[in-house]
């Protein structure tokens, strides 16, 4: 039962439902409450949630229960890359590739080390291959987004966006604009910078969704 649990908690990640995978994972811990690899997929249910220091929390908890559990290094690694702590990354990835030495990892490593240098192009290009001998690891196919962000132009936008402080400061931006141009009786001004706002928001939607598929068609390529 409690592997059952795991496994349909990590589909209904993959599939976006977290709230089923929450209590997949809920259910799992309370038949075997110290599965440190559980634990530690929880967290990062939780990463993919916003909730980021829940997630800490869980994968160092799972580090002290179990410190060279591959699948707790794998989780605590993604942590670490999907919050850009780049000073921590290259030793979470170091721990981490200490679980497997097979051509695979050692192109995931490349790739990584490759991304936390700023070589973006030769990290797509060690993560591709990595891929392409595992098509089936959804994960490395996430690692290869995070890498298109960083050197594709339709991710321009939220590269300037991200460098002044993130959506949140964009949208505060909006308002202020916004309603200086309203007690101006500037309305029309007002109406387009909310109109460029939403476009704006949408396109960073979109974005993503359409760098997946664009990895996915080269790949197939491949």
């Amino acid at each position: 039962p409690c592997e059952c649990n795991e496994l349909l908690g990590r589909i209904y990640i993959e599939t976006k439902k977290l709230t089923n995978a929450e209590e997949c994972f809920l259910e799992a811990l309370r038949i075997e409450p110290q599965r440190a690899d559980i634990i530690a997929a929880y967290g990062y249910l939780m990463l993919k949630a916003g909730q980021k220091n829940k997630a800490r929390q869980l994968i160092e908890e799972a580090l002290k229960i179990d410190p060279e559990n591959a699948v707790v290094l794998h989780y605590n690694f993604f942590y670490h890359l999907i919050v850009n702590k780049k000073d921590k990354q290259i030793a979470a990835l170091g721990e981490y590739i200490k679980a497997s030495g097979n051509e695979e990892r050692k192109l995931f490593k490349a790739g990584i080390m490759e991304y936390c240098n700023g070589n973006f192009k030769a990290a797509y290009e060690s993560l591709r291959q990595a891929y392409l001998l595992n098509p089936t690891n959804e994960g490395i196919l996430e690692i290869l987004q995070i890498a298109e962000q960083e050197a594709d132009i339709l991710y321009f936008p939220q590269r300037i966006i991200n460098k002044i402080g993130g959506p949140i400061v964009l949208w505060l931006a909006t308002i202020a604009i916004s309603l200086v141009f309203y007690l101006l009786n500037m309305l029309n001004a007002a109406i387009i910078t909310v109109v460029n706002y939403i476009i704006l928001y949408m396109y960073m939607r979109i974005t993503p969704l359409i760098c997946r598929i664009k990895i996915r068609h080269r790949l197939n390529k491949d």
